[in-house]
């Protein structure tokens, strides 16, 4: 199955269409999910971010599906390490922790437990301090944020990071680093 699928993401590029076109094959057969998974933490190459795109584009639509496997989600992260995968892990932490925050009913609430959560810690603030592109940049600083409700010690280290940063940032990094640190006054 794992490379059949393999197959098949060879025909997915960078347009939206291709990336939603293999999500909707991917939402047809969940069973899929645990391969696009390791294709997408594992290969850090062409077919781990193609794998990448389309796991974003599922977890968008339906993010449960991701939850059966938030363990090898969340070990993976610190094994990625090309720009065109980071982009969208970096989304799907951030997705995640918006439904887990946002999410007060419980009902289609991510089960993040506190592995999961300084998984993603780690892996936001490696993204955001690192030499990568501005948009995992931005995500992670979103996904920080929301962490730091619950993790006291986030908060202080995020507005450093931000404040010793913003001068050299791009006016995308500075626009969302503004947001960011208003919400943390």
């Amino acid at each position: 199955m794992k490379t059949q699928l393999k197959k098949q993401l060879d025909y997915v590029d960078a347009t939206r269409i291709k990336r939603q076109k293999m999500a909707d094959k991917v939402l047809d057969r969940p069973e899929l999910i645990p391969h696009l998974l390791d294709l997408a933490l594992t290969e850090n190459n062409t077919t781990g971010n193609r794998a990448a795109w389309v796991l974003e584009f599922v977890v968008k639509k339906a993010p449960d599906l991701l939850y059966p496997y938030l363990d090898q989600f969340c070990e993976g992260l610190p094994g990625v390490h090309t720009d065109a995968s980071i982009r969208p892990l970096a989304k799907i932490c951030e997705i995640l922790l918006v439904a887990y925050h946002h999410n007060t009913s419980g009902k289609d609430k991510p089960p993040l437990g506190d592995t999961h959560k300084a998984a993603m810690t780690e892996a936001c603030f490696e993204w955001l301090i690192g030499p990568g592109k501005v948009a995992p940049k931005a995500y992670s600083m979103q996904a920080l944020l929301l962490l730091g409700r619950e993790i006291a010690w986030i908060h202080p280290q995020l507005k450093g990071v931000l404040e010793q940063n913003y001068v050299k940032g791009s006016p995308a990094y500075q626009a969302r680093a503004r947001q960011i640190l208003k919400k943390l006054s």
